[in-house]
């Protein structure tokens, strides 16, 4: 992907077929900046065979990781970030259509919206 990414660190946990990322603080640093009009950008492959998918998901800028997983199962991420918490649900709809569900919440001034 081109473009300007944020400078943080994440840690990525899979528990039960389903990824938790949270980011860890740096200490004494300068806020992310945020310079996107897109909140979450995804860039991945399906094989409409296997069923297998293949994601790599952006919140703001951050690089939350590379997630696998199969849609028959779907694939759930969830983020904890400095500027951002939520979810995003990759799954199959009557077994044909690969839908996206995405739950996003950003932090202004210690507020949630």
């Amino acid at each position: 992907m081109s473009g300007f990414f944020a400078d943080a660190i994440v840690n990525v946990e899979k528990k039960d077929g389903k990824y938790s990322v949270k980011q860890i603080q740096r200490g004494k640093a300068l806020p992310l900046p945020v310079q996107r009009r897109e909140v979450e950008q995804v860039t991945g492959y399906f094989d409409t065979k296997t069923l297998e998918i293949g994601v790599e998901v952006l919140v703001l800028g951050i690089i939350l990781g590379s997630f696998y997983g199969n849609l028959k199962d779907g694939v759930m991420i969830n983020f904890n970030l400095k500027l951002a918490k939520g979810s995003s649900k990759f799954y199959l709809k009557n077994g044909n259509k690969l839908c996206v569900r995405i739950n996003i919440d950003v932090i202004f001034d210690s507020l949630y919206y």
